[in-house]
């Protein structure tokens, strides 16, 4: 993926799976080529910032190699969304349920086991734990002065569930976003 578009505008990074016609796109792999390309060229790595819902030791696993490369680095976190911010309504009452088709009713019992069948294959395995390791010693790492490579912020006044990152290097006329 590049940095811009045929008419010079940013793109935006997906996570699209493949299709006949055109390979899967991955954040990662943007964020990726992007910081890569960016510390291949220039005398200081570039800084970074990032936001996102959450930032999770997988996720991180993903963009590990460049995110280490990069300069200084910022994450703006999204706060776990509470009931009055999301407006969450609830699917029925009791007696509703109890007259809900057997169809849906089925349907979100199956949801309800299959999050947390995904909530219990997180586990604790050597991979696993790796993964947590690497993520906490870069959130500790410092540069070579002793100042902290990476700067965490939690977004607080609604929910964000949005993703945006920013990678602070001319290319051309523009910053690579």
């Amino acid at each position: 993926m590049t940095d811009q578009s045929r008419d010079g505008q940013p793109r935006f990074a997906t996570n699209r799976p493949s299709t006949e016609d055109r390979p899967a796109e991955r954040v990662a792999d943007a964020v990726n080529a992007l910081v890569g390309e960016a510390t291949k060229h220039l005398a200081e790595p570039p800084a970074v910032a990032i936001s996102s819902a959450y930032f999770n030791p997988s996720g991180f696993s993903l963009v590990a190699g460049a995110l280490r490369k990069a300069g200084p680095t910022r994450l703006l976190l999204g706060a776990e969304p509470t009931l009055e911010a999301t407006r969450v309504k609830r699917l029925a009452t009791r007696r509703a349920r109890a007259k809900m088709h057997p169809t849906l009713r089925e349907a979100l019992e199956g949801h309800a086991r299959s999050i947390e069948a995904d909530r219990n294959l997180l586990g604790f395995d050597a991979p696993s734990d790796g993964a947590a390791r690497n993520l906490v010693d870069w959130l500790r790492s410092t540069d070579a002065d002793g100042v902290p490579r990476v700067e965490v912020r939690r977004f607080t006044n609604g929910f964000m569930h949005g993703k945006c990152f920013i990678i602070d290097a001319p290319v051309g006329k523009g910053v690579l976003a």
